[in-house]
């Protein structure tokens, strides 16, 4: 549901939101291994770029956002 906490399947650093409008309110977060991972429809975020984050730390919410038909976690 809506309002749903996501938490950072892994630590790295907080890059810039994905430009595509289809991703809605996202956030980027690129790994130590040279690998990134995109959490994307949320209906907010606790985190801004640049900022370190931890595996299991809360990120941001579920929602609605972008080309989306329905609240959930689009996780690439």
């Amino acid at each position: 549901p809506v309002g749903t906490p996501i938490y950072a399947v892994a630590s790295g650093v907080v890059l810039s939101p994905t430009a595509g409008g289809w991703a809605g309110i996202n956030v980027v977060i690129q790994h130590s291994n040279g690998g990134s991972t995109l959490y994307a429809h949320m209906s907010g975020k606790k985190v801004r770029p640049g900022q370190t984050v931890k595996a299991g730390q809360l990120i941001g919410y579920v929602g609605n956002t972008g080309r989306s038909f329905g609240a959930h976690l689009h996780l690439e």
